[in-house]
């Protein structure tokens, strides 16, 4: 799964150009310090500053075949020194953390319109243990990611059936509800569990559309390889037939549990 940069500080454009600058940057050298086999794998996201966030996010999966050539596990020496070379690239920009995010047993679904290769996949038939997945969820939250084109994007207007501009990201609101939706029926999530919903507003990003999907699992607990790649296909088709996220490029990560965190921090002036 493609490594992702996710940033949150720029104020203005010059800022946001600045970022994404980095951004790339930061991923060049992760994909080299972590030796990840496809170069290209990548995305980056710089996100409205919501909150003063001065950290850096490098998040990644790792596991027994995660590119196709066996398993990948980088050290914890790789990692960490990966981590404070990415530092060093976000420091003069204010950001005096790095979180070197390691996810494993997820799921992830690509549509890129531009690949050629990349054909729909038709989505198999449920496994029938996914009406046992519910009750083993303790918390569940959907993170939409918008790239500034799907943002400025048009969409079909709900009487004249013309497309008319999006003014306000409330457009995305029924979305976000037929996802929440979608997932507590597919895998039988009871009422008592709460869906948290977040819209992420991006300045920069490589991605349309992003929907991260984080399971929070009952304790050792866990979504077999079928049940978590349904729901991410399922997820996808859903997003593809939904005339505010059906165009761009879009992705679908579904990640549970807790990743295994490496933090790398300084403070702003250096030391």
């Amino acid at each position: 799964m493609t490594p992702i940069a996710i940033s949150e500080n720029p104020l203005n454009d010059q800022e946001t150009l600045a970022f994404t600058e980095a951004s790339n940057k930061a991923l060049d050298v992760v994909i080299e310090g972590l030796k990840i086999p496809d170069k290209d794998d990548r995305e980056y996201r710089v996100v409205k500053d919501r909150g003063n966030s001065k950290t850096a996010i490098i998040a990644y999966t790792i596991g027994p075949d995660e590119y196709g050539k066996g398993p990948f596990y980088p050290s914890q020496e790789m990692v960490r020194s990966t981590g404070e070379k990415v530092l060093g690239i976000f420091r003069g920009l204010g950001i005096d953390t790095v979180e070197m995010q390691a996810w494993k047993d997820t799921a992830f679904v690509l549509r890129n319109p531009e690949d050629e290769t990349n054909e729909e996949e038709k989505i198999p038939s449920p496994p029938n243990s996914l009406n046992e997945v519910g009750r083993r969820v303790e918390g569940l939250r959907i993170s939409l990611a918008l790239s500034p084109q799907a943002i400025s994007a048009t969409t079909i207007g709900p009487s004249t059936g013309e497309r008319q501009p999006l003014e306000t990201r409330g457009v995305f609101e029924t979305a976000e509800n037929n996802l929440s939706d979608l997932i507590r029926e597919v895998i039988h999530l009871p009422e008592k569990v709460m869906i948290e919903i977040d819209t992420l507003e991006c300045l920069a990003a490589e991605t349309d559309i992003a929907a991260d999907v984080d399971l929070s699992m009952a304790e050792g607990e866990k979504m077999s390889p079928e049940e978590i790649q349904f729901l991410a296909r399922a997820i996808m088709d859903q997003l593809n037939n939904n005339p505010n996220t059906q165009d761009g490029i879009a992705t679908v990560w579904i990640r549970q549990g807790q990743p295994e965190v490496t933090s790398i921090t300084s403070d702003i002036s250096g030391n």
